[in-house]
């Protein structure tokens, strides 16, 4: 290869470099201003979500409890170009957490899109709302992470992502499943007026004053404990009205098979809960339904 030659190779390699070193530099970019800070959450189920708005307000909460203060991401948005339009794709992500996953969908900027300009600086600051999804209950504890994930591409230069970290904090949880409906089965009124059916926890039960046409349709209501395990609870219930119409009557002194104070011994653990329904003197035929509430003290 003669000198020319060799000459013209490097000529053609520098000029590629600097091809490359430019379109490099022609990119919106994002510099994060403020990170994202959730706050504290309770869940109460293992699906749950909520909606931070752009100034760091929260509200859509499912299965979830929040506390403390809040405050959305932002970043500053800049680019060497006069006259780029910048917009925002809503991108999701997802960040794997100490047993759950969060992720981040619906990011909502501040201003939706722009032209930098160099009156301004060529740089624009926007905060971004976003749609968090929890999947799993997260363990107790506060979480430091990097992050929720924002992409822009400016009309002039290229796209950029940007990870904006964010904080958030998760309490210890409880967990109360219902896996069966308490039934009282078929009753027929006897001839003297009304009575009452009680089921018991351990699934007997007692009647007087009615029939019982199908004693096998009788259960307790059973639920499992979650989320707290190794802790003394004490537990409550309310009574339950039962509906028909205009017609109606009362399931009191709803009980559980654990008592009304015990530790809970392991997870999901299972309690049977039974009660007293008492039928008026003329009581309506018809079906019967209604609910009870559980209340847990820990």
């Amino acid at each position: 290869m003669n000198l020319s030659n060799l000459y013209s190779l490097i000529r053609r390699f520098v000029y590629s470099l600097l091809l490359v070193g430019i379109n490099n530099c022609f990119a919106v970019t994002g510099e994060v201003i403020n990170n994202y800070n959730f706050g504290s959450f309770t869940q109460n189920n293992r699906q749950a979500s909520f909606v931070m708005n752009t100034t760091g307000g929260i509200s859509s909460l499912s299965n979830l409890t929040q506390s403390g203060n809040a405050t959305a991401g932002s970043i500053l948005i800049s680019s060497n170009q006069n006259g780029d339009g910048v917009t925002f794709s809503s991108t999701s992500n997802v960040v794997e957490l100490d047993g759950c996953t969060i992720t981040f969908s619906n990011k909502e900027p501040s201003i939706n899109s722009f032209t930098l300009n160099p009156g301004q600086g060529k740089t624009r600051e926007v905060s971004f709302g976003v749609t968090v999804s929890i999947d799993g209950f997260c363990s107790q504890g506060s979480y430091s992470v990097s992050g929720v994930q924002i992409d822009a591409s400016g009309s002039k230069t290229g796209a950029s992502t940007t990870l904006i970290p964010f904080q958030i904090t998760f309490n210890e949880h409880v967990d109360i499943v219902e896996t069966q409906v308490m039934s009282f089965g078929r009753i027929f009124p006897s001839d003297t007026g009304g009575g009452q059916v009680v089921i018991y926890p351990n699934g007997d039960y007692n009647s007087n004053g009615v029939h019982m046409l199908n004693s096998s349709t009788l259960r307790v209501g059973t639920f499992t404990i979650g989320g707290i395990t190794n802790r003394e609870v004490q537990l409550t219930f309310s009574d339950a009205v039962l509906s028909n119409g205009t017609s109606s009557m009362i399931v009191s002194n709803i009980n559980a098979d654990v008592g009304t104070n015990f530790v809970v011994d392991r997870e999901n653990m299972p309690i049977n809960v039974g009660g007293t329904l008492t039928i008026g003197a003329n009581q309506p035929a018809g079906n019967y339904q209604g609910t009870y509430t559980i209340s847990l003290v820990y």
